[in-house]
């Protein structure tokens, strides 16, 4: 059952019975949501859930004439026409995207049409004043106001996101995977700062993929499938595992296929590769790593952030040109080299990259298209392609993959984040390379389609290719992993296999060990 307090005057927010439809298709059916002051509430379920419809019906996106259902703060019913009707009733919206101005200050954007002013003249001064408080209380006191935004880290934009809500003294934020792209010490200063605030009274919704995350910082829980509230629960009194199940219908256990290791010949081997590093002359990315794969094997990359596989990866193909590493590489047993990441994926080596907005599909352009995007030769005849072929070609690996769209004509960029991701995957599925590297594939991606993914990759194993993950999730390393190598600055520091994939000897392998020594030095007080 869901948590429920019975008395209206203890919750900050109510929205109750919200649907929405978009022509034929609902995306909301009856759903509650509830939020008190002072506290994490954290709202999940996989892509296409409605999370995003009905935090944009909170937000004013979608207008109070567009959806059926009430919200009230506090005990007042509320109806917004447009986002800024939302923000007067003090709440913010901080998207995936951070809408920040990277050429203005620090102080001018977080005053940015808030300014103090008298008879309109900017109070510089005061401005700056408020913009060292707000900074103090997001725990980024060091930083200069005048420093220009894009001279920020990922982490650092975010707080400042959260600043600019904090000036214009919003009861309620809502942040929609706000850690998605920070490294480990970032997403973790993150959190401590979203602590913080809900003990000062800020009330928070968190949407997130990251259960763990989930897990550590929230206070309740609501769970969305298909549009329909599944349910509310406290965090103390529901699992990981419970709320998989909640968001999919089905256990955890059931996430990694089960499938039996049975690795062929070899696949590619590499030999004392070395990047430089372009912009630091005389230091590395990658020093001397030398590794090999075998048909219908799935090989794991872990490793912290920096520590150089995706460098080794993308290198692998030309990413930085083909004159920016060194050593050899032999492909299905030969000896080969590549001219560029086209001429890799011709004779058999896919990289997939972990950015898939930037490097890896045209988001303007239709699902059908960035299907067969690699392959022209498939779907064309002299030049010209059919459209027929390439529906059909399309409509084979939308069903496989089980993306969720209405038609192959959709922008891809319509597309949640993970049917993006699918459709990156059948883009060099539809190539059967011999090797194919995935980056990160289920970064910002719900679980339901992680299952997905994880499928394919074992589909692909079994039908004897040899599979190249690079990823910094543990679970995911565990459970899909046949072989483990780990990196280390640039180095790899050992591989892994069987009974010896765990968590603690990853880390091992993983954290640089001047750090370790540093730990043991502080555990055993030398300094």
């Amino acid at each position: 059952m869901s948590v429920i307090d019975e008395n209206p005057n203890a919750f900050l927010l109510r929205m109750s019975s919200i649907s929405k439809s978009f022509g034929s298709f609902n995306a909301l059916s009856d759903v509650n949501f509830d939020l008190r002051t002072g506290e994490i509430h954290g709202l999940i379920g996989e892509n296409g859930a409605g999370k995003s419809t009905l935090m944009r019906i909170l937000g004013g996106v979608y207008p109070a004439s567009s959806f059926t259902g009430e919200i009230m703060i506090g005990s007042s019913p509320c109806q917004f026409h447009s986002a800024h009707d939302s923000e007067n009733a003090g709440i913010a919206m901080i998207h995936q995207e951070l809408e920040l101005a990277p050429n203005l200050t620090v102080d001018e954007n977080i005053n940015l049409g808030r300014e103090v002013n008298t008879f309109g003249v900017i109070r510089s001064q005061k401005n700056l004043a408020r913009t060292a408080a707000v900074l103090q209380r997001v725990g980024l006191a060091v930083i200069d106001p005048h420093t220009k935004i894009s001279e920020l880290s990922l982490g650092q934009r975010q707080l400042i996101e959260i600043g600019k809500a904090l000036v214009q003294k919003q009861k309620i934020i809502i942040l929609d995977e706000p850690t998605t792209s920070l490294s480990l010490v970032e997403a973790e200063n993150l959190l401590s700062i979203m602590r913080t605030l809900a003990n000062e009274g800020t009330a928070l919704i968190f949407i997130t993929h990251r259960l763990d995350e989930l897990m550590a910082v929230s206070d309740r829980i609501t769970v969305l499938r298909d549009g329909k509230l599944v349910g509310t629960r406290s965090t103390d009194a529901v699992s990981t595992e419970g709320l998989v199940e909640m968001m999919v219908g089905r256990p955890l256990s059931q996430l990694f296929p089960q499938r039996k290791s049975m690795p062929g010949s070899q696949a590619l081997e590499v030999l004392s590769w070395t990047v430089p590093d372009a912009k630091r002359p005389g230091l590395t990315r990658v020093k001397s790593a030398s590794f090999s794969t075998r048909t219908g094997e799935i090989v794991v990359f872990a490793g912290l952030v920096g520590a150089g596989r995706t460098e080794l990866a993308r290198s692998l193909i030309c990413g930085y040109g083909a004159k920016a590493s060194a050593g050899s590489l032999k492909l299905g047993g030969l000896e080969t080299s590549f001219a560029s990441p086209k001429d890799a994926l011709r004779k058999g080596l896919a990289y997939v990259t972990e950015d898939r907005k930037d490097d890896g599909l045209v988001l303007r352009q239709s699902i059908g298209i960035n299907v067969t995007l690699c392959a022209p030769h498939k779907v064309s005849r002299f030049g010209v392609i059919s459209q027929r072929k390439q529906t059909e070609i399309a409509s084979q690996y939308i069903k496989s993959l089980n993306v969720k769209c209405r038609s192959l004509d959709d922008p891809v960029g319509d597309l949640s984040g993970g049917n993006q991701q699918k459709i990156l995957l059948a883009k060099y599925l539809l190539l059967r390379p011999k090797v194919i590297i995935l980056d990160e594939p289920t970064r910002g991606v719900d679980v339901g389609a992680r299952l997905d993914i994880y499928t394919t990759i074992a589909q692909l194993a079994e039908s004897g290719s040899s599979v190249i993950v690079i990823s910094s999730d543990m679970q995911e390393v565990i459970g899909l992993a046949d072989r483990v190598i780990v990196m280390c600055e640039g180095a790899i520091t050992g591989e892994l296999v069987g009974d010896e994939v765990t968590e603690g000897k990853i880390m091992e392998l993983a954290i640089p060990k001047s750090s370790i020594n540093s730990l043991l030095e502080d555990k055993n007080g030398t300094h």
